[in-house]
């Protein structure tokens, strides 16, 4: 995503209902991110993730700790364990990829 404002001099409007207003801004608030970034993100086909609770952050601090001292005794479970922490980064915190079809059923609920 580009994220210098600068550069974002074009402009797109389009109308929505109440109700889909609604849930649009409760769902980019739940991100995390502004309503303009998350109908953003979603155009561009990416599916932002709601914001983790913060006892993940304390999980994840605690795997990285563990992680650490594997590397002394076993390079293979720290390989494995490194493999895990990055798939719970890229599935809890980064913007995910969705077909059509996962757009269509998120939107009419």
């Amino acid at each position: 995503m580009n994220r210098n404002e600068k550069e974002r001099t074009m402009r797109l409007d389009l109308r929505v209902s109440q109700q889909e207003k609604k849930k649009i801004e409760s769902t980019a608030k739940k991100c995390g991110i502004s309503v303009s970034e998350y109908i953003r993100q979603r155009a561009l086909g990416f599916s932002p993730r709601e914001v983790p609770p913060l006892e993940f952050y304390s999980i994840m601090r605690n795997l990285y700790q563990i992680n650490e001292r594997l590397d002394k005794y076993s390079p293979e479970t720290e390989k494995k364990l490194d493999s895990l922490i990055e798939d719970m980064r890229l599935r809890f915190l980064s913007p995910g990829k969705e077909n059509a079809d996962e757009i269509k059923k998120s939107v009419n609920g």
